[in-house]
């Protein structure tokens, strides 16, 4: 469907304003559902330049079914017509370079001859180059038996959910989008808080070529909105550039096979203090047990003692496995030894409720004192 041309506003105070407090959702723009919307704010300025749409769990919802209704019409289009259409929309934002540096400038504060004007180039570049690659999508055939077709077949995954921050938006939604959307998939991003502005032109002008509910766009905090979309059961696969919270991450981990979870990094894990913390499965930090979901025994060690002796487990820091059945505990900052197997109870003999940290510290001094004072006598 083509919707009537947008006209580029190079004045990015009027354009803000004339964007803010919606998302775009099955081609068109709509508030929040509950009508809440949150500020934008230029970080050179620190004045408010707009506002974005506060969005939760429903606006999620609705974008989703948006992008699950049009990707079966979308993915029985012809791969080459879907690349053309990108390349096209490509063309709509060579148009529109100036008006997206000016307005990405205003809300990341970015300089805009040197930084936010290349990255408004970028994204036309993008969106040409994955638009050229509609062709490339080829399966292979397979030398099974000479009395025997085989072959594979690509297809789409469906809806792909996508995360950006706000250092490059532009430029790193366009590298997720237009991938996605040239293989047949549809698209829900969720824009980063501190910049959804910039990125909802974007859509809002590649939606005058795309199909309604191909590509829609939510914005709103990371608990409210991008945890409701990387666990919604109709998303296929989350691509991710962003700093994750653990409940974040364990919202991706539980809910996406790991091979459907694209990050910019990996997965650095970090708590919601900014801690960074290991995603290992042979370490797991008690306060966020993400890792230990890809390790069945070490997830049910901590649930047992977690359950059957919260006290205990509440004196935990973090728990790693050395052996195929051994394992560090970490309790009151010291490691002690333990069988993965080791019951609840006993952990609470091995660990006493009213031991004291500093009377064990010192126990540990005087043992690591009396150990030098044998090693210096056999040397004598």
């Amino acid at each position: 469907m083509t919707q009537a041309k947008l006209i580029a506003d190079t004045d990015p105070h009027r354009l803000a304003r004339a964007i803010s407090g919606y998302n775009l959702i099955g081609g068109a723009l709509v508030e929040a559902r509950s009508g809440r919307t949150f500020p934008v704010v230029n970080p050179a300025t620190g004045r408010e330049i707009g506002h974005a749409a506060h969005s939760d769990a429903s606006d999620v919802d609705q974008a989703v079914a948006a992008a699950a209704g049009a990707q079966a019409a979308w993915a029985a289009t012809a791969a080459r017509k879907r690349g053309t259409l990108v390349a096209e929309c490509a063309r709509l934002l060579a148009d529109h370079v100036e008006e997206l540096g000016r307005l990405v400038a205003l809300e990341t504060g970015k300089a805009l001859r040197t930084e936010s004007r290349v990255e408004a180039s970028v994204v036309a570049d993008a969106l040409q180059f994955y638009g050229g690659l509609g062709s490339e999508l080829k399966g292979e055939t397979v030398p099974f038996s000479p009395d025997m077709l085989s072959f594979t077949q690509r297809e789409p995954i469906g809806v792909v959910g996508v995360i950006i921050p706000w250092n490059a938006p532009m430029m790193l939604m366009a590298l997720k989008i237009a991938p996605a959307l040239v293989a047949g998939n549809t698209v829900v991003v969720k824009s980063a808080e501190e910049a959804p502005l910039a990125v909802l032109r974007v859509c809002q002008i590649l939606n005058q070529k795309l199909p309604p509910g191909v590509l829609n766009i939510v914005s709103g905090y990371g608990a409210d909105c991008g945890a409701p979309l990387v666990a919604h059961p109709q998303v296929g696969k989350v691509s991710i550039s962003r700093k994750l919270p653990g409940t974040l991450v364990v919202n991706v981990v539980e809910n996406l096979p790991i091979a459907m979870v694209s990050t910019e990094r990996g997965f650095l894990v970090f708590d919601e203090r900014g801690r960074q913390l290991p995603l290992d499965p042979s370490r797991v930090p008690v306060d966020l047990p993400i890792a230990a979901r890809r390790d069945t025994a070490l997830f049910g060690f901590l649930a047992r003692v977690r359950a059957q002796r919260p006290s205990v487990f509440a004196r935990l820091s973090d728990v790693a496995r050395v052996g195929e059945k051994e394992i560090v505990i970490h309790f009151d900052g010291l490691p002690v030894r333990a069988m993965l197997d080791v019951t609840p109870d006993r952990l609470a003999e091995i660990f006493p409720v009213e031991a004291d940290l500093a009377r064990r510290q010192a126990r540990v001094a005087e043992l690591d004192l009396r150990f030098r004072d044998q090693v210096i006598a056999r040397l004598q």
